[in-house]
């Protein structure tokens, strides 16, 4: 039998934890705040799955590529894209573990990744859904008790999780520079920046936050951060606000919380981004992906139209598919780089086939760089801040 009870919270989240620890509690936590909901597991009092509602599949796949990374393991791409389309359409809750826990039994189940690895991604997903529910000043929640069999990944010592995540919050909080989010956006766009000796900051500098940052140089996002902070303290480095889905979460100062519009941003003019691709499902998905407080995108389904779409909007990138009837993406590419306008205006070729043949092909048409499809929101971003500097 399930039983649900709901309430305003009178205790604080630590305390709310610590009930559910202490009274060896089977069953999911939900909790709502902000429009975002938090969905931790409970088993005899220990937590065995964290999870919150902001894109977590794609941060499920990103856990996966931190843990992953170290041994070079690679999973089949056409399982993970499977995988990822039974999730359309379907809420977190859906099912008991979340369907993102079922998404990681599968793999297991197909030996894609080994047990050791599972437990490792699945408390790196719990630590970091924990350290954002524990900023949480005023929040409701439901307990739904459920005793059901599956199959349990990972057990968690709750006093020693408690510990580890209190640990890393103090952390980030103790930095010079108040940075007030994981997830905001370190860029040199401040004073001095255009000094030689930041050049080299200015290559991995592009867009992402200090999670990603943290997977593509191997290390922790505080790590990042505690070596970036005498520069942003000092001016050098700016910080972007969180990208939109995440702008709702907790911040890490109680100041910033009723301050969530008041952050620095690259211009005060959106940059203006052509998408050219005739399926109007990856123009959507572009549209949708793109933070349209810094982005104006501007679709188009034809290549004819597209030239003069180019030329009235003169964009500060363009988007291209290589795959497209009348004109083909690399012929397209060609023309648009005879106008003397767009000679160093970013071209990035996106197609279905990622083979060297063709990534070769594009940049001896004039193509900046190559996006394989299907691309997630922060392959799209990466790939578009790695190469805009406006």
């Amino acid at each position: 039998m399930i039983l649900s009870h709901r309430k305003n919270t009178i205790l604080s989240a630590i305390e709310l934890l610590e009930d559910f620890a202490n009274r060896k509690a089977t069953g999911l936590l939900k909790v709502s705040a902000n429009d975002i909901f938090w969905f931790i597991y409970f088993n005899e009092g220990e937590v065995f799955h964290a999870n919150f509602s902001i894109e977590p599949i794609d941060r499920l796949e990103f856990h996966m590529r931190q843990v992953l990374k170290t041994e070079d393991q690679r999973i089949e791409k056409s399982l993970l894209k499977m995988l990822r389309e039974q999730t359309i359409g379907v809420r977190l809750d859906d099912f008991y573990p979340s369907h993102d826990y079922q998404t990681l039994y599968s793999l297991l189940s197909a030996q894609q990744i080994s047990v050791a690895n599972t437990a490792l991604i699945t408390r790196r997903m719990i630590k970091e859904t924990i350290c954002n529910f524990l900023l949480l000043s005023e929040f409701t929640y439901d307990f739904i008790s459920d005793g059901r069999d599956f199959p349990l990944l990972f057990s968690n010592d709750f006093t020693v999780l408690l510990k580890e995540c209190r640990r890393e919050i103090s952390d980030w909080q103790s930095l010079k520079s108040n940075v007030s989010s994981f997830y905001q956006r370190p860029v040199v766009c401040g004073k001095n920046a255009n000094h030689v000796k930041y050049n080299y900051l200015k290559k991995f500098l592009v867009g992402q936050d200090f999670n990603h940052l943290g997977l593509a140089l191997g290390q922790s996002a505080i790590r990042i951060a505690q070596r970036l902070d005498p520069l942003i303290a000092s001016g050098v480095i700016d910080l972007l606000p969180p990208t939109s889905q995440y702008v709702k979460l907790p911040r890490l100062l109680a100041k910033y919380n009723q301050e969530l519009s008041e952050e620095i941003v690259l211009s005060t003019d959106r940059c203006k981004i052509v998408s050219i691709d005739n399926c109007p499902t990856v123009l959507q998905c572009i549209d949708n992906f793109l933070d349209r407080d810094y982005f104006q995108t501007f679709s188009v389904q034809d290549a004819y139209a597209a030239l003069e779409k180019i030329i009235t909007v003169q964009p500060h990138m363009i988007l291209m598919d290589i795959e497209m009837p009348n004109i083909g993406g690399n012929s397209l590419c060609r023309i648009v780089r005879g106008n003397q306008a767009f000679k160093s205006t970013p071209i990035i070729m996106v197609a279905g086939n990622s083979s060297l043949v063709n990534r070769a092909k594009a940049k001896f048409f004039g193509a900046t760089d190559y996006l394989t499809k299907p691309f997630t929101q922060d392959a799209l971003n990466q790939m578009v801040f790695r190469h805009l500097r406006y």
